[in-house]
């Protein structure tokens, strides 16, 4: 992989306030790296960053997260690693219901899934960037090796 889309990684606390930082930094680097100029994508990967950190704060039960953000070539993929074994379960929220749309928008938007680590999981999401959308940037692979220093995946 190019130095240039070199995945970005940031620990922050499991807090709130991190939500709209790292929907901001995911994006900053979504831009720097050049690789989509269209804003209903941009727009989803704001959407699937918020919602990953922010069942992270919600649901982890940790003090700090891992945020992870790389370009698989096709799609920009992000992370959230916490010390919670458990998955996220999908939940069918009723119309009044405020909160249990999260993993259905994640779906909607793209695709997601989890990762278990020894020091707890990684829960993330892919959302594809329309060929359309994309500023000319070659194919390239993500580093699977990425939080290898946390723990190991079941893959």
């Amino acid at each position: 992989m190019s130095e240039s889309y070199a995945p970005r990684q940031w620990w922050v606390p499991a807090e709130p306030a991190s939500v709209p930082l790292m929907r901001r930094q995911v994006l900053n680097a979504v831009r720097e790296w050049r690789v989509c100029d269209d804003q209903d994508a941009l727009d989803g990967i704001a959407v699937c960053t918020s919602e990953l950190v922010t069942n992270g704060v919600d649901h982890a039960w940790t003090l700090t997260l891992g945020v992870t953000v790389s370009w698989t070539g096709t799609a920009v993929r992000i992370e959230v690693l916490d010390k919670d074994p458990l998955a996220p379960s999908r939940s069918d929220a009723d119309p009044g219901d405020v909160h249990g749309r999260g993993l259905a928008l994640l779906e909607a938007l793209g695709r997601w899934g989890t990762e278990r680590r020894s020091c707890g999981k990684v829960v993330w999401a892919e959302i594809p960037v329309p060929v359309t959308a994309r500023t000319g940037v070659p194919a390239a692979r993500i580093d699977r090796a990425r939080f290898s220093n946390h723990g190991d995946t079941d893959a």
